[in-house]
């Protein structure tokens, strides 16, 4: 007995080294050991990534800002120099217009820095003014900054053969091209130019051109890479050098320009012979990739281009052709790489080159890497000796705690464990409250807690059948409600796309898929950015935001790009919600309105049949005359029964006084027009075409007369909006010298119960009134007038609306046309209340059952 009580001892109280304080707390220190280790190699090696990463990104956003103020810088120069050329294609025959216009438009605050010169270089076969000599119309700013003209090109060798001249007579109008650097031999200053086309009537006429000094260009950047702690290196498209911050490397004077470029500044600076190595390698590549989409054929090149050497005329080829094409859209990011010591800077730099769209220059940026490197290692350094400090109090309060809660208490369970001390193990599940308590508990209940596992194992089996069931069905009805929305894809002619709330496509039509020309692997699980353009990815991105910020469907045009280009579809956008009205997606379906497209050719091949409208104009006129003299006698019979009533009298009086305000301006607008032709058939300036298309628009102003004025037609109702836009185009000319416009919306296709010419008499005479509201002079007149058609019922509602004018002074006029319109056709005319100051006029009609 007493040796079992002794061997139970030994068991319960083990050796040291096996006893489990011992063993967990050299597995806690090895492991501390190794997670200190771990986390310094983990920490210095992340520290090195993220630091070269960070460089990196440093050094291409630097680039990305300064190609964004770059890219704004002549974007504006563009914009400015486009509208230079649109003041000499329009207003060619006034030069003093052009002298006034053009020295403002060079001098805007904003770019008086960057502009050295610029002006007008018209072709020799099209002088400007009524000059039969072609001279130029050059300002150069002088020293205090002032804009001199400048006529040095106008003699010697001219400048019909300058590199920034010829190469422009390839170019569409408004695509600007820009020149290699060069010195103006007049001026005596480097610069690049951009130049603009001006081509009239599918001719070329000449050129406008802008010229940015070199100077001030590379004061301009230097001052945006000012706070990079780097630097910025601008190169032309045949590597020049237009900006460094080193002195004697941009061509400040003829005999540095041939100096001055890539070539040169590699021979000076070994260093950069891996920049000169990947730009001449990004060249080679841009001018192979011009050469597979050829717009311009090699003898149109051979004839303008400039004479240079063999790869320079390569380069402007490609130019030339990616210029042509608007290509590339954006920035190409060439590459970047690392040298070990840069020469400005004197330390290991970080080096990323861009090529900009439009100009082709080359944005080179130079960032240094010490700085990084210093604050990585002094945040490693602080950060290593607190993570070690502060794991090693962890570590030694974890033992601790463990010695006190966990490991001293287990082992005493365990002695009464192997002693069969199951009154301790009572004592201490009742005494203990936390798991050590929980687990000599566990041993008591242990059965108990197997039985009612049992039972809720049964009973969670025949819950799981039952659900099991239920999904069954509705992964049937799923299916079923998949097929069918299959069968609607595929079958709709129309195009069907839903995106996720990323904006990726998770579900699209055949239909889609065969217009874009895409398949749809493709196209299921891409985005927008990875599909389409930059330009259409934007349109698509802001009806996307527009329809989830309005909750409602939303019905707009837009353009998808097709095998046969980009063509246009009506388009219904909508958001997708779940039952808890959270956005789950957007879906859209686009219809092909390219009919409306071909019923327009339709229309305008029915213009060459009105060719003989000439010969029945006079007819038509006659004709017009007799219709007027019936209505006039018509009126003259309503006359006399209008004397039964005064009310009918007042109204028939309104109608008479339409119709003759009517006679009075279709009489004084048929003789204007008839004068007006008469006048350009006999003179001897005038094309046939045009006098041709004049005829064709006076003869269709004749038969909309005939519409408008046929009375005799009895019986046909009149539709508002055909009405309303036959009388805008009859007053079309008139309406233009009082600088108002005439904007119809609305339903096309109510029919009311007037006729034709009477419909006509009140829109007429309503717009008179509106126009009558501006004043006497033709600056007062100018505005527009709103028209919208809407039904409401069963009567048709013509709402007039002009904005800045009151209605008081026709409010006599508005009572006497809404009595004659309540009297002979059941209608009303209403003013409506404004807040602004503005005329709202609400026409009543009755529609026709």
């Amino acid at each position: 007995m007493n040796q079992s009580k002794a061997s139970v001892s030994r068991q319960i109280h083990p050796k040291w080294r096996n006893s489990l304080p011992f063993r967990v707390g050299l597995l806690q220190t090895l492991v501390a050991a190794i997670l200190l280790v771990a986390t310094l190699w983990i920490m210095l090696g992340t520290l090195k990534e993220e630091r070269l990463q960070q460089e990196l990104n440093l050094n291409l956003s630097q680039g990305q800002l300064m190609l964004a103020k770059l890219h704004d810088l002549t974007a504006q120069l563009d914009t400015l120099v486009i509208a230079i050329a649109d003041v000499a294609g329009t207003q060619r025959k006034s030069v003093q217009v052009i002298d006034e216009t053009i020295p403002g438009l060079l001098s805007l605050p904003e770019h008086r820095d960057v502009i050295a010169s610029g002006g007008i270089w018209p072709e020799s076969a099209h002088p400007l003014g009524d000059d039969n000599q072609a001279k130029s119309f050059f300002w150069v700013r002088d020293m205090l900054g002032q804009l001199r003209k400048n006529d040095g090109y106008d003699s010697g060798r001219g400048y019909l053969e300058e590199n920034w001249y010829k190469p422009v007579r390839l170019f569409p109008a408004g695509r600007v091209f820009w020149s290699p650097s060069y010195v103006d031999p007049y001026t005596q200053e480097s610069m690049v130019t951009a130049s603009v086309p001006i081509w009239e009537d599918h001719e070329f006429q000449g050129a406008a051109t802008i010229d940015v000094s070199l100077t001030s260009l590379t004061h301009l950047v230097n001052a945006a890479s000012h706070e990079m702690g780097g630097y910025v290196m601008l190169l032309d498209q045949f590597n020049q050098i237009l900006s460094f911050p080193l002195p004697g490397t941009v061509g400040d004077s003829p005999q540095n320009m041939t100096s001055a470029n890539l070539g040169t500044l590699y021979s000076r600076f070994s260093q950069f012979a891996p920049l000169a190595e990947m730009i001449d390698t990004a060249d080679k590549a841009f001018i192979g990739s011009a050469h597979e989409h050829l717009i311009i054929t090699q003898e149109q090149f051979s004839a303008l281009a400039p004479s240079s050497g063999p790869l320079q005329r390569k380069m402007f080829e490609a130019i030339i052709n990616n210029a042509a094409r608007g290509q590339p859209k954006s920035a190409e990011l060439i590459g970047t790489l690392e040298i070990k010591s840069d020469p400005v800077l004197n330390e290991a730099s970080l080096i990323s080159v861009y090529r900009m769209p439009g100009t082709f220059w080359k944005v080179v940026t130079v960032t240094p890497k010490t700085s990084f490197k210093h604050e990585a290692m002094l945040l490693a350094e602080r950060a290593g000796l607190y993570l070690l400090l502060a794991q090693l109090i962890a570590l030694a309060l974890m033992f601790l705690i463990q010695q006190r809660l966990f490991i001293r208490p287990l082992a005493r369970m365990v002695g009464a464990l192997k002693s069969n001390d199951a009154a301790y193990l009572e004592l201490e599940a009742g005494d203990r409250q936390d798991e050590i308590g929980v687990l000599a508990s566990a041993f008591v209940a242990r059965t108990r807690q197997l039985e009612i596992a049992m039972a809720s194992l049964d009973a969670s089996n025949l819950a799981l059948e039952q659900q099991l069931e239920v999904q069954r069905e509705a992964q049937q009805d799923l299916l079923a409600h998949r097929e069918h929305l299959l069968a609607l894809l595929k079958s709709s002619p129309n195009l069907i796309y839903i995106k996720d709330i990323s904006g990726r496509y998770v579900l699209v039509n055949d239909k889609f898929c065969e217009t874009i020309g895409l398949d749809r692997n493709r196209v299921v699980g891409a985005t927008d950015h990875q599909i389409f353009s930059s330009d259409l990815v934007q349109s698509y991105t802001e009806s996307d935001q527009r329809v989830v910020s309005q909750d409602a469907p939303l019905q707009y045009e837009e353009v998808l790009p097709t095998r046969l280009g980009e063509l246009r579809f009506q388009m219904t956008k909508f958001a997708i919600r779940d039952e808890d009205d959270n956005l789950r997606g957007i879906g859209a379906i686009a219809f092909d309105i390219q009919s409306r497209k071909r019923l327009e050719n339709e229309l305008r091949t029915r213009v060459s049949q009105l060719e003989s409208a000439l010969e029945e104009s006079t007819k038509e006129r006659l004709k017009l005359d007799t219709m007027l003299r019936q209505a006039e006698f018509s009126l003259g019979q309503q006359d006399t029964e209008v004397a039964r009533s005064d009310i009918r009298d007042h109204a028939w009086q309104t109608e008479r006084r339409l119709v003759k305000a009517w006679y009075r301006d279709l009489v004084a607008l048929i003789a204007h027009e008839q004068d007006a032709l008469l006048s350009r058939a006999c003179s001897s300036q005038a094309s046939l075409d045009s006098l041709r298309d004049n005829l064709s628009e006076q003869a269709e102003r004749l038969r909309l007369l005939d519409v408008l004025a046929g009375k005799h037609k009895g019986g046909q109702a009149a539709v508002p909006f055909d009405v309303l836009e036959a009388l805008k185009t009859l007053f079309k000319a008139e309406l233009a010298s009082r600088h108002i416009e005439i904007h119809l919306s609305g339903e096309r296709r109510l029919v009311t119960v007037l006729e034709g010419w009477q419909l006509a008499l009140l829109s007429l005479g309503l717009m008179r009134l509106l126009i009558s509201l501006g004043g006497n002079d033709a600056v007062s007149f100018a505005g527009n007038i709103n028209i919208d058609i809407q039904k409401d019922g069963s009567d048709c509602i013509l709402r007039f609306e002009r904005q800045g004018v009151g209605a008081a002074a026709i409010a006599t006029e508005l009572e006497e046309l809404s009595m004659w319109l309540s009297q002979h056709f059941g209608g009303s005319l209403s003013q409506l209340p404004t807040l602004a100051v503005a005329t709202l006029i609400d026409c009543r009609l009755p529609l026709v059952e």
